[in-house]
């Protein structure tokens, strides 16, 4: 805190905080003042406070495991960010960035793009964690990948669930019967289509 004076100050999961640190923050956050370790004298900061939680914080409060004051005195103003799987059209920008990211850190500077089934992937996938979860994903990726584009074969294999394999029966012996095969391909198509939404 002391070191982001007159800055930005990022405290992330929230609601994780243990009941005694959360007293300690509150008081920090009260005063507008620290008191380092072994110290006498209180250091004075103006910062702005940033918190985030996937966690519901009024359900904490409501629970007793989040303390109340200091709920309200974090929720100044709250901005709700829906889950990565509610905004797809957000993924490309996403896996652009982190391939730079990651081409850069690990010195790849040769991967360029993803290949578009690939893309396909993860605009399929659910990414119950998030935009962590993809940006780890793509660091996977851009550090198994020898070629320009981002290949399937470098994805975890998680990910191969989110589009289904479609099931074309074989030619035999017995005629196929191209209506109820038809059919089968819509019902899986449409059960899939609810279980994403």
């Amino acid at each position: 805190m002391e070191s982001a004076n007159k800055g930005s100050f990022f405290l992330d999961e929230i609601g994780e905080v243990s009941l005694s640190i959360q007293v300690k923050l509150l008081g920090v956050l009260k005063e507008k003042e620290i008191l380092r370790l072994g110290a006498t004298e209180a250091i004075p900061f103006d910062l702005r406070i940033i918190a985030a939680s996937n966690r519901n914080l009024s359900n904490l409060v409501n629970d007793k495991v989040f303390r109340k004051d200091l709920y309200y005195r974090l929720n100044v103003i709250p901005i709700h960010l829906p889950a990565l799987r509610d905004r797809k059209e957000d993924i490309p920008d996403l896996v652009e960035f982190f391939i730079n990211k990651y081409n850069s850190k690990h010195k790849k500077d040769f991967i360029k793009s993803v290949e578009l089934e690939t893309m396909r992937y993860f605009e399929n996938y659910q990414w119950p964690g998030n935009v962590r979860e993809l940006e780890n994903v793509i660091e996977r990726a851009v550090v198994l990948e020898t070629g320009e584009s981002i290949q399937k074969a470098n994805l975890p294999d998680k990910i191969f669930g989110a589009i289904p394999k479609l099931q074309i029966p074989s030619m035999n012996k017995e005629a196929i019967d191209l209506e109820r095969t038809l059919d089968q391909i819509e019902n899986k198509m449409l059960s899939n289509a609810l279980i994403q939404c």
